[in-house]
């Protein structure tokens, strides 16, 4: 997938968790453990610690849309590789498990690389749609794709994108009603 659709995707993907944190929180036919989960959830990923507000939400937001990107690290033609590249082979390393799982685990204590974390696993499972695929547990070399909706810059990634986003504005439509 190339970058914009990685930005788009990553951003259209917030939308999904919060219209349903949203709607966990305001249904009075959820149940009271699933509410209290929700608040759990909510609570964690926007535990600020000692950063302003004012710091926090916009360094979690370019840390999450960073990490959309973050993987395509090792392609030099990507929207991050030709700022900072590593040299290694597409779609090996960058895009393993092994990466976020460390991001994730370290944002257990420091919040603000937890949202790098996930950013860097939505940009994985993104290319798990693909029909290239990842390796997710590389360098066992098995490509794993969850479907092949699209191919990376042809008309189906557009497709793909653009749908993602019409579910999203259904579904809007569906918990406002």
């Amino acid at each position: 997938m190339r970058g914009t659709n990685h930005s788009i995707m990553g951003l259209t993907t917030l939308g999904y968790g919060a219209i349903t944190g949203y709607l966990f929180l305001t249904d009075d036919n959820i149940s009271r453990q699933v509410k209290d989960c929700t608040v759990a959830v909510r609570d964690f990923l926007f535990d600020n610690g000692n950063l302003s507000v004012y710091v926090f939400y916009p360094l979690i937001f370019i840390l999450y849309m960073l990490g959309c990107l973050l993987p395509d690290i090792d392609y030099p033609y990507s929207r991050i590789g030709r700022i900072i590249y590593l040299p290694i082979k597409h779609r090996t390393w960058t895009h393993a498990i092994y990466v976020p799982a460390v991001l994730l685990i370290i944002g257990i204590y420091v919040r603000c690389v937890f949202w790098l974390g996930l950013g860097y696993l939505v940009h994985l499972i993104c290319d798990s749609f693909s029909a290239s695929g990842i390796s997710w547990f590389y360098p066992h070399k098995n490509r794993h794709h969850i479907c092949k909706l699209y191919t990376t810059s042809h008309i189906s990634e557009t497709i793909v994108v653009f749908m993602y986003i019409i579910l999203l504005i259904v579904y809007c439509v569906f918990v406002v009603l």
